[in-house]
C-alpha cells in the first residue's frame, strides 16, 4: 500500500507541474490573489521569473522575482526528502527554513519599495 501512495504522490506532482507549466507557457495564468484583491502575493512574478530563467535571461529573471534562485533548489530538496529519508538532516531543514524566511523578507521589501512587477 505504501508503494501505491508514493506512486500516487509522484503522479500528482507530475500532473500539477505539467498543468502549471502549460498555463504559464501559454500566458493564461494570472495570480488569483492579485486579481481579486489588487495586492500582490509573495510569489507574484515567480512565473515570469521562471520563464526568463528557462530562456537563460537571468537578469530579467532576477527582476521579476529575486528569490527564484533559492526556490528551485528548495523545492527539489523538499520533494527529495519525501522519497529519500537519508536527506532529512539539519542542513536541508535549515536551508528550507532560511529560504522561507528570506522569501517573506524579500516580499516585505518589494511591497515597501513598490517593486513588484
Amino acid at each position: 500500500m505504501n508503494k501505491i501512495k508514493m506512486l500516487a504522490k509522484k503522479f500528482l506532482l507530475v500532473f500539477l507541474l505539467a498543468l502549471i507549466s502549460i498555463l504559464i507557457l501559454t500566458g493564461k495564468y494570472e495570480c488569483p490573489i492579485r486579481k481579486f484583491t489588487g495586492i500582490p502575493c509573495p510569489a507574484c512574478g515567480m512565473s515570469r521569473a521562471l520563464i526568463c530563467f528557462l530562456k537563460l535571461d537571468f537578469k530579467s529573471s532576477l527582476h521579476f522575482h529575486p528569490m527564484l534562485i533559492f526556490i528551485i533548489p528548495t523545492i527539489i530538496l523538499a520533494y527529495a526528502q519525501e522519497f529519500y529519508p537519508r536527506l532529512k538532516n539539519k542542513f536541508v531543514n535549515s536551508f528550507i527554513f532560511f529560504t522561507a524566511i528570506s522569501f517573506f523578507i524579500v516580499y516585505i521589501i518589494r511591497l515597501m519599495t513598490n517593486s513588484i512587477p
